[in-house]
């Protein structure tokens, strides 16, 4: 699949469709993770059911990460909707950084710095801030 790039802008103008999927992505995996211990517990006779409605769950799930990457953006994180957006700073490649509760991207790191090595975007050249 072919890599897009984002402004700032058209990473923003993303988040509305992204925290939908975001919030039902993370309502269905906090599902699925109730459900699985419940597989644990049951028996036989429920197992078979209970089993049927994981699999559901599994593929809506999958279904939900299919349309963030068709956004273009990349999930690190469904526990707390953290995803990255790929955009160039000069010739490098790095992440702009969002997750769920924040309103708006705020953030960028590195390919290799993770969470953790966020910075903030107003330390980033104008051409990248562009309004397209």
């Amino acid at each position: 699949m072919t890599r897009r790039f984002f402004t700032v802008h058209q990473a923003n103008r993303a988040l509305p469709l992204v925290r939908r999927v975001i919030d039902d992505l993370t309502e269905k995996y906090q599902e699925l993770t109730q459900l699985r211990d419940e597989l644990r517990k049951a028996g036989p006779e429920k197992s078979e059911d209970l089993e049927r409605e994981a699999r559901a769950l599994e593929n809506r799930i999958q279904d939900f990460l299919a349309e963030l990457d068709s956004v273009g953006c990349e999930l690190k994180d469904v526990h707390t909707g953290l995803l990255d957006f790929y955009a160039k700073k000069g010739e490098e490649t790095i992440y702009l950084c969002w997750r769920r509760g924040e309103e708006q991207i705020d953030w960028w790191h590195s390919l290799e710095g993770g969470f953790r090595g966020r910075r903030s975007i107003s330390e980033l050249p104008q051409l990248t801030l562009g309004e397209e």
